[in-house]
């Protein structure tokens, strides 16, 4: 299995070196993990390196096994089509993948048929740098809408063919009254529903000729309901791609806002579990108790009212207060920052539900 591996010092109060955080993780768990997203029924996600190569997919595997060789796809040479396809595309439209620094959507045709493609960059600190693609076909949206046109057409067709077979079964039977009877249906037949047969003549000719007559108009009826049906159709659709798009932008808009307000604040921001345990702390927070990075935070002292607290009662205090109005403010407390200096801070928590 092709994995990632973050390893990381730890130090106790003395400075002196105690061990060495790890940890590993497999990309087979990510490939595991996409398999399980459902976002239409051929739509494919990858994640992808810079560099073109794959680092899991939702129907493709990042290593290969040839000849007894293990080996990594490159995701323009994939076996999978549609990567291979949306991979190609990117590469020739922005000159590399790495050239591509801001979420973007766009529209590729692939064999004859559209494709709605979202990019969206990953990095981090560390050096990952991965672009995550969505690929959605655009019959994932309107095959249905193309099924039952489809179907209503064959109908249509078959009830056609079947009155002028009819017409004509007729005409080998019958004397001449028949004859625009038989003209009527091979213009039905071909396409032209602005038919109307005269109801004269005996009464089974004046009975049939009734029933031709209905059947165009109803026949016109419904090729005409199928077509607003299927306008209908059209425009719901086109409605419903465009408010997802609306909305996959404003998701995108509010989560990069949330981020840069949260990682460039100038106070220190965290969010912990109801144990004290952190879960996010900005940089901000990091700087403030003597650390390089909020991750060096969290991996040093996961937990925030272990050693922080010059009193140690202030924390069952924080506690008390939180859990009787569910919000504080402005409580202020002595802390030890990481190199043991004590400082003065001053709280503002709510609990969120």
């Amino acid at each position: 299995n092709l994995s990632i591996a973050a390893s990381s010092p730890l130090y106790d109060q003395n400075h002196t070196l105690v061990g060495v955080l790890s940890s590993e993780y497999h990309l087979s768990q990510i490939h595991d993990f996409l398999k399980t997203l459902e976002i239409s029924p051929t739509s494919q996600i990858f994640i992808v390196e810079r560099n073109g190569m794959l680092v899991a997919g939702s129907r493709q595997q990042a290593l290969t096994l040839e000849k007894g060789q293990v080996g990594r796809v490159n995701t323009p040479l994939a076996e999978n089509a549609l990567i291979r396809q949306t991979s190609q595309h990117l590469i020739k439209r922005f000159q590399g993948l790495g050239n591509i620094q801001e979420p973007l959507s766009l529209i590729a045709d692939f064999n004859h048929q559209r494709h709605f493609i979202q990019v969206t960059p990953w990095r981090d600190e560390w050096g990952l740098n991965w672009l995550i693609v969505i690929t959605i076909p655009e019959s994932d949206f309107i095959g249905e809408i193309y099924q039952n046109t489809q179907r209503s057409l064959l109908l249509s067709l078959l009830a056609l063919g079947m009155s002028g077979l009819l017409a004509w079964l007729t005409s080998r039977w019958l004397t001449r009254p028949l004859a625009a009877l038989s003209a009527a249906s091979r213009a039905v037949q071909s396409g032209n529903l602005e038919q109307t047969v005269p109801e004269k003549g005996s009464r089974e000719i004046r009975t049939l000729a009734q029933s031709f007559n209905l059947m165009i108009r109803e026949i016109a009826q419904s090729r005409q309901q199928l077509e607003i049906y299927s306008q209908s159709l059209e425009k719901t659709v086109q409605e419903r791609t465009q408010a997802w798009e609306r909305e996959m932008s404003d998701r995108l808009e509010a989560e990069t806002l949330y981020y840069s307000i949260f990682n460039h604040a100038v106070e220190g921001i965290y969010r912990t579990d109801i144990a004290g345990q952190y879960l996010e702390a900005n940089p901000a927070l990091a700087k403030l108790y003597g650390y390089d990075s909020p991750e060096e935070l969290k991996t040093i002292q996961p937990n925030f009212h272990q050693n922080l607290y010059v009193d140690p009662r202030r924390r069952a205090l924080f506690q008390s207060l939180i859990d009787q109005d569910n919000k504080i403010n402005n409580f202020e407390s002595q802390v030890y920052r990481r190199d043991g200096a004590i400082i003065w801070i001053a709280e503002h928590a709510r609990v969120v539900k």
